[in-house]
């Protein structure tokens, strides 16, 4: 082989070495994808400006894989995609990036471009847990619960259910709180169990909760026959549970079992009862609560805005228009420095302050507090 041909070669196979490692620069592949972002130049800081645009392209990349897995999976790029649950963590979802272009654009805007990637199978994860998170509600259990017509607390039956509703991924409102309502709501309670869905509904607002369960449960005992261990006991459990949508006050699933169990001690067998008995109703409950439920559904949120002057309400109600997600803003009152506004929104008032302060004009808003179907906003 004469050395024309050997260099012609050996050129060829570096040059198709070169080609087989180049990361691909126009499109999403395995992670890999170009993108810009740009920062603010305020006060002639460029080292802030750089560092905006760096975390900005680094946030462009995420969103550009993550457009990827939505689409091949067939996935509504929904709230809970683009919400801080997914874009909060952007660092952590990138593995190596290089710049490619850092200038100055203009003398207030600082851009940089960079080749990124991005470990899909982190975001994957971070997507099915955010919208398994999102696609459940926050709950509360009330029971009243009776052994032998004494009164039982706390209720076994509802430390079972919710034990079993938080294996099924379901956030509950905290103990405390609801512990607190408890202490203070006697006669409403009463009334809920009984069947009064909207005073189960108000409790289920004073919690933060979006469905809330409420139910009796009752426990007999009494001896086994004379030819077996007279000893034991036979614990006789009827568990009977309503699921009220907090935001409606309509009541999405009821569910009834009977289980028993035979125990020599009191305790034991009560709980083994009413442990059997919440896992029936459970069983037949949690399909259609989950069937029922749709956390984007269209509804009517209570908005109240304290610190804002007419003219800045004005401006924030035009503002409030263009989320997505919000079909309509009706103000309902104006009162010096306090408007409220009836939003009709796709998803419920959790999601939608989260998209308020989201918002570069609004991120500095001070949030009071949310319930579902309300919310208390101060500038």
């Amino acid at each position: 082989m004469n050395k024309t041909i050997a260099l012609f070669l050996l050129s060829g196979f570096f040059i198709g070495c070169s080609s087989a490692s180049k990361k691909p620069d126009n499109k999403v592949a395995d992670g890999w994808t170009i993108a810009v972002g740009n920062g603010a130049i305020v006060d002639g800081r460029i080292g802030k400006a750089k560092d905006d645009a760096l975390l900005d392209a680094k946030k462009s990349a995420v969103k550009q894989v993550l457009g990827t897995i939505v689409k091949g999976q067939s996935m509504s790029e929904s709230g809970v995609l683009q919400s801080s649950t997914i874009m909060g963590k952007t660092e952590g979802f990138i593995e190596t990036y290089e710049v490619i272009e850092w200038r100055a654009i203009s003398q207030y805007e600082y851009m940089v471009r960079i080749r990124a990637k991005v470990n899909r199978a982190q975001l994957e994860d971070a997507i099915a847990q955010g919208i398994d998170i999102q696609g459940r509600p926050r709950m509360m259990v009330i029971v009243q619960e009776t052994v032998n017509t004494k009164p039982q607390n706390p209720s076994v039956a509802a430390t079972e259910t919710e034990k079993i509703y938080v294996s099924k991924g379901f956030p509950f409102v905290d103990s405390a709180t609801v512990d607190k309502i408890l202490a203070a709501n006697a006669k409403k309670i009463r009334e809920a169990v009984q069947g009064d869905s909207n005073i189960a509904r108000s409790l289920g607002v004073d919690a933060g909760a979006e469905i809330i369960l409420t139910g009796t449960a009752i426990v007999t005992v009494t001896d086994m026959p004379t030819h077996l261990d007279t000893s034991m006991k036979s614990y006789q459990s009827v568990l009977a549970v309503r699921a009220i949508d907090v935001n409606t006050g309509e009541v999405l699933a009821t569910g009834q079992a009977n289980a028993a169990a035979p125990h020599i001690n009191a305790v034991t067998g009560t709980q083994i009862a009413l442990q059997k008995a919440a896992a029936q109703v459970s069983d037949q409950m949690i399909p259609v609560i989950v069937k029922k439920w749709d956390p984007n559904r269209a509804q009517t949120i209570r908005l109240l805005i304290t610190g804002m002057d007419y003219t800045e309400a004005r401006d924030f109600r035009s503002s409030l228009t263009e989320l997505r997600g919000v079909d309509a803003v009706n103000p309902k009152g104006t009162s010096g420095e306090a408007v409220v506004l009836e939003v009709q929104f796709q998803g419920n008032s959790f999601v939608l302050v989260d998209r308020i302060i989201e918002h570069p004009q609004y991120k500095n808003l001070k949030v009071l507090e949310v319930k579902p179907g309300t919310a208390w906003i101060k500038q």
